[in-house]
């Protein structure tokens, strides 16, 4: 009886979590219609997870994604600033100049957190906009990418002025489920299928956009068109 071949091939890579990504700009106190990057307070990203887990804002310092080009800043820090409260939802009391200051959407997609060897990485492909514009140029949004993931707990592992980027371990789900970790990206390329994934994207629209249905967004208050065109807002 002919013996089965021996598999002589092997995958590393372990899948610890997936589901949808969000970014989003908020614009400086005195900005009515932002006009580009210096008009923008704040940079930040949402990874909302299947299942019952509880989504993560995660305000990023220098109000970008890592760059994958030479020369340019390849590894970024950002920190987690909310766990759950899904909604961005308008109530009444909110006055009209705290709504025009409302962060607007900059881009929605897919994302997942494999384990690669020793090391984590974040992946992501965008699904809207269809074409990326000026916005998200401006915050390095690929339509897709891969980073290497890491995070600090600051209540164990402290940063300091001569070390800034020391104690991070490959991204820990449990320090990223607390309000306050420090996480760590470095951009690896803009390319995912360097690890054999790919990602099966939804052909999504307004009408059926996650971004509406998971966070609440508001269309009244939150301006949409970098979303949907690429352009400032």
């Amino acid at each position: 009886m002919e013996s089965k071949p021996k598999n002589r091939w092997r995958s590393d890579i372990e899948f610890l979590e997936q589901g949808d990504i969000y970014f989003f700009y908020k614009p400086k106190k005195e900005v009515v219609l932002v006009k580009g990057w210096d008009d923008v307070a704040r940079f930040y990203f949402v990874l909302d997870p299947q299942g019952q887990a509880l989504p993560r804002y995660i305000v990023m310092g220098n109000k970008k994604m890592p760059s994958f080009a030479d020369g340019d800043q390849k590894t970024t820090w950002g920190f987690v600033q909310i766990i759950g409260g899904k909604g961005f939802a308008t109530t009444l009391t909110q006055t009209l100049a705290r709504q025009k200051t409302a962060s607007r959407p900059a881009g929605e997609g897919i994302y997942t957190i494999v384990k690669h060897g020793d090391h984590v990485h974040l992946l992501y492909a965008l699904e809207l906009p269809r074409k990326s514009g000026r916005v998200q140029k401006e915050f390095n949004i690929s339509s897709q990418a891969n980073y290497i993931f890491s995070t600090r707990d600051v209540t164990v592992s402290p940063s300091s002025p001569e070390q800034p980027f020391s104690n991070f371990s490959p991204a820990d789900l449990s320090k990223l489920n607390q309000k306050g970790t420090e996480v760590l990206l470095i951009g690896i390329g803009a390319d995912i299928t360097r690890l054999g994934l790919a990602a099966d994207r939804d052909q999504e629209t307004l009408q059926t956009a996650d971004i509406f249905s998971s966070l609440k967004v508001d269309i009244t208050r939150h301006p949409i068109g970098s979303l949907i065109s690429g352009e400032w807002e």
